[in-house]
């Protein structure tokens, strides 16, 4: 392992000009030349120089370490944002340690886990029913100087309540108003005879993602129907017709599936589908699901760049992440390749921002 001794000695410098230079909270009353700064840095990263975190805050009476808690759910998307955090904290040389839970209680657990021990940041995806202590909780560690981001608190606020709960601590969130945004031009540009939205529930994720859906059609002054998954048995859907459905989550629009087989409508010709999450089974459903899709594990990558800015005194702005579109079978394209998702055709834009990226 290269250490800061080795790259002064082969740089000729001394030892306290390098680890100024190394530094990512130097001394201002200690400036070291650009250039040389520079010149320092550059053959640290040739040398696979990684700073020894845990020495540094020891020597300042704190730990390196990152608590971060999740859900306790094997999702798609849990699992990218988990390693997209692991991969940033790892090229970063800062330890995580990960905390599962279900509910309230286990939240709660992690809260008092993090009084508790030492550690230098939190990085939490609250439960939907976090109780309002824990919330206050983190607030007053927050305000009291404690480094804290909340993840995901579109899909974890209470139906009664809404993304303003969170205004008093640090956000990273995926913007699924432009997800819906997305569906609703890729659905349009169709000219379908009719256009429809099959609504999961009142939670505020969906509330979201159903207004920027509808808020494409109200622009073109379209008409769009709103149905309950009940309701979608019962609709009289004409073969000679073609019909744009949007769902607000991926599981309610696999559950159509049956529903327009029976009334003799083909998913990607009499009916176009879209979905929104981007599960494990869209992809391989017959035929596989255009859906919205969030960029999870580049979010836990950005949540951790977040968090260490905080942490090292630098102002955090609260962040939305722009998902993107899968175009896939259910709308007219192409079955994605389950070895190769990069090559996956993605809609990433809207509007006059329209274009297709491969």
């Amino acid at each position: 392992m290269v250490k800061l001794s080795d790259i002064a000695k082969d740089l000729g410098l001394s030892l306290s000009v390098v680890s100024r230079a190394l530094s990512d909270k130097p001394d201002k009353h200690a400036v070291v030349h650009k250039e040389t700064a520079e010149r320092i840095r550059a053959y640290a990263k040739k040398t696979g120089y990684q700073p020894n975190r845990q020495a540094s805050f020891l020597g300042r009476g704190k730990c390196a370490t990152i608590f971060c808690f999740l859900p306790d759910a094997p999702t798609r998307i849990t699992n990218d944002l988990m390693f997209g955090i692991a991969e940033e904290a790892c090229s970063e040389n800062f330890p995580v340690n990960f905390f599962l839970g279900h509910n309230t209680q286990d939240f709660d657990r992690f809260l008092l886990h993090s009084r508790e021990n030492a550690h230098s940041g939190l990085l939490t995806l609250p439960p939907g029913n976090m109780s309002e202590s824990a919330y206050q909780s983190f607030c007053e560690y927050y305000r009291r100087g404690g480094k804290i981001l909340f993840l995901n608190t579109f899909s974890n606020t209470p139906q009664s309540a809404d993304s303003e709960s969170f205004q008093d601590v640090p956000t990273l969130n995926v913007d699924e108003f432009f997800g819906g945004q997305l569906a609703a031009e890729h659905l349009l540009k169709y000219e379908c005879d009719a256009y429809y939205l099959v609504s999961f529930g009142q939670d505020y994720i969906y509330r979201v993602r159903e207004e920027g859906f509808r808020s494409v059609f109200a622009a073109c002054r379209i008409p769009v129907q709103t149905v309950s998954p009940e309701a979608a048995d019962s609709m009289k859907l004409a073969k000679t017709k073609r019909y744009g459905f949007f769902a607000d989550c991926d599981y309610l629009a696999l559950d159509l599936y049956p529903v327009f087989a029976a009334k003799g409508l083909t998913v990607g010709k009499n009916v176009l589908l879209c979905g929104f999450d981007d599960i494990f089974y869209s992809r391989i459903a017959h035929p596989s699901l255009t859906t919205v899709h969030q960029p999870t594990r580049m979010e836990g990558r950005r949540a951790v760049q977040k968090l260490l800015s905080m942490i090292y005194g630098r102002e955090t702005q609260n962040e939305l992440i722009r998902p993107c579109l899968l175009y896939r079978e259910s709308t007219g394209g192409k079955r994605p390749m389950p070895e190769a998702p990069e090559l996956e055709e993605k809609i990433t834009c809207v509007r006059s921002e329209s274009e297709t990226e491969m």
